[in-house]
């Protein structure tokens, strides 16, 4: 369900506060919170062409949420089959963590839009045996790109990944080794500069979360 007269959450005030700062200004306040700035950046751009208000800003995470679902289908039909694809896109369509973020004004639908593109784009090469599969590869460097830029932890999906390959190299194309690196390095040559931008804010203490250590009572 859509509930765009809900009560604006704080995030949501943040996300509208963040992006709705000139572009520049923007990577400015983002580099020195906690997130990376491509979703403050293209809410910015889609509050100029589709109007400035708190429904319409958060139309933007249901368009994602909405994409999440054929996405998902492609996936779980790619990996098991059409029944799973099926049963993957049930699985996101009802779910009600999904629900509520397609109509927050946060990034956590395109982020697993994103993990779902990516992954299927990554099984495709895994599956690609002999055969030339550049376009799967043109869009894992792509959707990779895309995801470091939305939440950091889209890295830990590369890492799984990578793991992965490493575990099961066998059953990858010959020159996959190749690519795989090649891909994760220009990735890595794109984010350094903004890890070095973040830290250069001297805010970077703001990434830790405000709890207290961890003992075997509140663990």
């Amino acid at each position: 369900s859509f509930f765009p007269q809900q009560r604006l959450r704080l995030d949501e005030a943040q996300s509208l506060w963040q992006g709705g700062r000139p572009p520049a200004d923007i990577l400015t306040i983002v580099g020195q919170d906690v997130h990376v700035p491509l979703y403050h950046e293209v809410l910015h751009y889609w509050r100029l062409m589709v109007g400035d208000s708190v429904p319409t800003a958060r139309a933007l995470s249901l368009l994602f949420y909405l994409l999440c679902i054929p996405a998902m289908y492609l996936l779980g039909t790619l990996a098991y089959g059409r029944n799973a694809g099926l049963f993957n896109a049930a699985l996101i369509a009802v779910s009600p963590f999904m629900h509520w973020y397609g109509s927050e004004i946060r990034m956590y639908t395109v982020f697993p839009l994103l993990v779902a593109l990516n992954q299927y784009c990554y099984i495709r090469i895994l599956r690609s045996g002999k055969e030339p599969q550049e376009h799967a590869w043109a869009g894992y460097a792509l959707t990779g790109l895309l995801g470091i830029f939305t939440h950091y932890f889209f890295l830990l999906t590369l890492l799984a990944q990578g793991i992965f390959f490493f575990l099961r190299r066998r059953v990858f194309p010959r020159d996959a080794l190749r690519k795989f690196l090649l891909v994760w390095g220009l990735l890595a040559i794109c984010l350094v500069p903004w890890v070095v931008f973040v830290f250069a804010q001297g805010q970077s203490q703001n990434a830790s979360p405000v709890l207290s250590a961890p003992t075997t009572v509140n663990l």
